[in-house]
Parts: C-alpha cells; sequence; structure tokens
C-alpha cells in the first residue's frame, strides 16, 4: 500500500505522477493552475517534461530545496504570467539531474538514488 506519510513536499501528499502547486502561486497553463508536465520512470531514473508554452530559457527559474524540485516561469513586467509547480524529489540523486529547454518543452532527468 502507498504510505503518503513519508511523502511530503511543501506540506503536501506526494503523487509520482502528478505535480504539486503550493497553494495560490500558480497562474496558467495546466488544469490545476501550472503547467502540463508529463513524469515517466525509465526505471533508473526519472523523465520530467514540463510544456512552458511563450517562456524563454531567461524565464525560468529551477531549484531544489530539500526534497522540493520547484520549476518556475515569470515573464518579466507581464501581470498573470507566472506558473509554479513543485515535485517531489526524494528519491532522486539530485547532484546528478541534467536538463535542457527546446523549443516549449523542459526537458529534466532525474536519476533515483542508488
Amino acid at each position: 500500500m502507498f504510505d503518503s506519510s513519508k511523502y511530503r513536499c511543501q506540506g503536501t501528499v506526494f503523487d509520482p505522477f502528478h505535480s504539486l502547486d503550493a497553494p495560490g502561486e500558480s497562474l496558467g497553463l495546466g488544469e490545476d493552475g501550472g503547467f502540463i508536465a508529463d513524469v515517466l520512470d525509465l526505471g533508473d531514473s526519472y523523465l520530467l517534461e514540463a510544456e512552458l508554452p511563450g517562456y524563454s530559457r531567461d524565464d525560468l527559474d529551477i531549484s531544489v530545496e530539500g526534497a522540493c524540485l520547484t520549476i518556475s516561469a515569470e515573464k518579466d513586467g507581464v501581470d498573470g504570467s507566472v506558473v509554479r509547480r513543485s515535485f517531489d524529489v526524494s528519491g532522486v540523486d539530485v547532484e546528478q539531474i541534467t536538463g535542457k529547454f527546446q523549443g516549449d518543452i523542459l526537458t529534466l532527468e532525474l536519476p533515483k538514488k542508488p
């Protein structure tokens, strides 16, 4: 059985196939007010693909704090242009995360901890 008590990210229960928004902080593109993202389990790593149409590489901020990876995008001077989602990365080797941004797609490879 899935033990939700051991997976926490900013006080919200972790679901490995659905990101977690910080309450009141996301606006915009996804059905839950964030942006659309897919997480695939590749065995020894996860692949996270986030759709960020209209944003450039300079608009992105990706950070890890504790067991939370947060992706946010904001266009300077544009009201309502902020999108933000957080993902639990407690099972990920955060020092080995790699990524690229091409077109409107941010792709992050998240290697699992050994």
